[in-house]
């Protein structure tokens, strides 16, 4: 959609795990490192936690992929299982046939597998992602499967990877002989800001692309602000901005469209972090300086001064600007802030939001602009018009709700 236009081979925040973008911080290296390390030492089990969209699943293809050369693997995605199907589920992944067998018939063929694998000189690994869907129950049964290897050495590792909650399920009281065969654990932090930065001039190179072509200064710092360093809405943000650009015939990536992004994704003030200086490298204008007044009968109305970098409309009794009105959703329309001027955007209402008789979903305003909200004309005006840095206002057509 917009790879001629910033001059991409392909695109760079895609969502799906490509080891190709794995960007390894020191946090991703060292539990690649730890994964690694276990399979080497022999350890039967090694847990890698983190939050969703932290960049798990796009580590352990990168370990299967590169690390993991001398070894037949089962790699288990679908983990709401019963441990009868989990054992089914890991030889289907061997190539073996373990369907309309009961669970001892299912132990003596993965056991009759492993021993011919270490016969022939390879070891056995098993890899569960979303491990903490798997009950305690399941999960015991999966440390028995390690007991079937034969010798003094395990010729099994299991690599456990799943989100936060799974580290107190390995704490509880019915795990300890689980947690006691674990003894590499590691959980995988989001990102900081340096390492957010890194990590979209990572993905943009690899896409053939420069991230100071693309996007203009101390927008990281933004990214940084509402993804809170988790690369999965890194991708998010950083894609939804660059489709608002194109739309925008914008040839790099300004605050605007970021803020336009974040509107568009559903995000809030609450999800950002609050980071010193953040405001400061992202030039705003002065609030005070605009009125939002409302138009009754074509006469002016009651004036709502735009305060804060947020104003929303509708019918909450918490909305900057309410009007109780049954046609109008309890958090209708947003103006907010987008760094060089402000943003009208569309919060999902029931009926629309119309600028200057068009539908649309967001729009830059400017001076005299008219709001149209369920049956309420508002005009949005500037104490100083010439602080509008637009000459036109630079709307999404509407067909691309």
């Amino acid at each position: 959609m917009y790879l001629k236009h910033f001059g991409l081979d392909r695109k760079p925040f895609e969502q799906l795990p490509d080891p190709t973008f794995l960007f390894l911080s020191e946090k991703h290296e060292t539990a690649l490192t730890n994964i690694g390390l276990a399979v080497a030492i022999q350890d039967s089990f090694v847990v890698v936690t983190g939050e969703i969209g932290s960049g798990k699943t796009t580590l352990l293809h990168k370990f299967l992929t590169e690390e993991l050369t001398d070894a037949v693997v089962a790699y288990v995605t679908q983990t709401r299982l019963s441990a009868t199907e989990l054992l089914q589920s890991i030889l289907v992944e061997f190539g073996q046939d373990p369907f309309d067998k009961g669970k001892v018939e299912l132990t003596t063929m993965l056991k009759r597998f492993i021993e011919k694998q270490q016969r022939d000189g390879r070891r056995v690994v098993i890899v569960v992602d979303e491990a903490q869907n798997l009950t305690a129950g399941v999960l015991e049964e999966l440390r028995l499967v390690t007991c079937v290897s034969p010798g003094s050495k395990s010729m099994i590792n299991v690599v456990l990877v799943g989100q936060p909650q799974f580290n107190r399920m390995l704490d509880s009281p019915a795990l300890e002989q689980l947690k006691q065969r674990c003894r590499l654990r590691y959980h995988l932090k989001a990102l900081t800001e340096e390492e957010t930065r890194k990590y979209i001039e990572h993905r943009l190179t690899v896409a053939g692309g420069a991230f100071s072509k693309i996007f203009e200064p101390h927008l990281d710092r933004l990214v940084f602000q509402y993804s809170r360093g988790i690369p999965r809405l890194i991708n998010m943000l950083c894609d939804t901005a660059l489709i608002f650009a194109f739309v925008d015939k914008s040839p790099s990536v300004s605050a605007s469209e970021i803020h336009e992004a974040i509107g568009e994704l559903g995000w809030s003030e609450s999800d950002a972090h609050t980071l010193p200086g953040v405001v400061g490298t992202v030039p705003r204008p002065a609030p005070a300086e605009n009125r939002l007044a409302m138009l009754v009968d074509a006469v002016d109305g009651k004036e709502y001064p735009i305060t804060d970098v947020t104003c929303v409309i509708g019918r909450a009794p918490n909305c900057t600007v309410r009007i109780k009105h049954p046609a109008l959703s309890r958090y209708h329309a947003m103006i907010k802030n987008s760094g060089d001027g402000w943003v009208l955007s569309d919060m999902k209402s029931m009926n629309g939001v119309y600028l200057n008789g068009r539908r649309i979903r967001a729009a830059r305003l400017q001076h005299n602009d008219r709001v149209g909200i369920g049956e309420h004309n508002l005009v949005f005006r500037l104490i100083n018009p010439a602080s509008s840095v637009d000459d036109n206002p630079r709307a999404l057509p509407a067909n691309a709700r």
